[in-house]
């Protein structure tokens, strides 16, 4: 199963009758497995990108297309069956425990499955907390429940599952503890070994090095500048021409990390 944006150009309107934004231009990759690390300055229409792969945006030019259909003309029960969000933020309108949270995720299979809830948190190691009222989690735990959501949503420990799936999560690590997001990074990587593919936006540069495959950087125009296997596009020049500040590449006992330069 394969993930392809080809020529997408993306445009919000802006309000008042002003010419509008252009937040993406001429995006175009082709994904089929492993952990797509998405990195780019403030603006430069990450969020907008994984919205679009969702199918929650379309694009103005160009296409996105997910097993060579259109995300947003897959039927939603099928396309939730192999496609789940993790957003920057989580916001609700009622008083959930984490577990009645989490249940969400198993709206499209028709019912709660209470082994796959179990599994779910038990992956982010959130099992303990599952009677717990969500609002009063702090900001790393809702975000780990989030997760559980949806791998809740996709089940990749159950016993139905089978084929390729899409995890697509928005900085799913920016309320983590250094100890919490080594073990997120390890979870991305187990669920890429058990056929779970994920598109992961990332401001920690050496998060990506160590957990993805691939990246795909973006410019602050919006254009790919960087396509490639994560080392080959994670380059300190890469990042200059991205950041505009300068970066070394570190060799480290854990692996290979990018800091600031100077």
């Amino acid at each position: 199963m394969s993930l392809r944006a080809k020529g997408v150009c993306f445009s919000y309107p802006l309000m008042r009758g002003r010419a509008c934004r252009t937040v993406l231009q001429d995006v175009q990759f082709d994904l089929s497995s492993g952990v797509t690390a998405v990195v780019g300055p403030n603006g430069s229409g990450k969020t907008t990108l994984l919205r679009l792969l969702l199918g929650l945006l379309r694009p103005d030019t160009g296409s996105v297309t997910l097993e060579g259909s259109a995300p947003h003309a897959i039927p939603p029960e099928r396309r939730a069956r192999v496609l789940a969000y993790v957003p920057q933020r989580t916001d609700l309108g009622a008083a959930f425990t984490l577990g009645q949270f989490v249940s969400l995720g198993r709206y499209a299979h028709g019912g709660v499955d209470a082994g796959a809830i179990e599994r779910a948190l038990s992956m982010v190691g959130l099992l303990e907390q599952r009677h717990a009222p969500f609002a009063t989690l702090s900001a790393g735990q809702q975000q780990r429940g989030a997760v559980a959501r949806a791998l809740a949503q996709l089940d990749p420990a159950g016993a139905a599952a089978t084929g390729r799936r899409w995890l697509i999560a928005d900085e799913p690590l920016s309320a983590l503890d250094p100890a919490n997001a080594a073990q997120m990074t390890a979870l991305l990587r187990r669920l890429a070994a058990e056929g779970v593919s994920t598109v992961v936006v990332l401001h920690d540069l050496t998060a990506a090095v160590r957990c993805a495959d691939r990246a795909v950087v973006l410019s602050n125009e919006g254009r790919v500048i960087a396509d490639a296997p994560v080392l080959e596009a994670l380059t300190p020049e890469t990042l200059r021409t991205a950041f505009g500040i300068g970066f070394d590449r570190l060799e480290t006992p854990a692996g290979p990390a990018l800091v600031r330069a100077g």
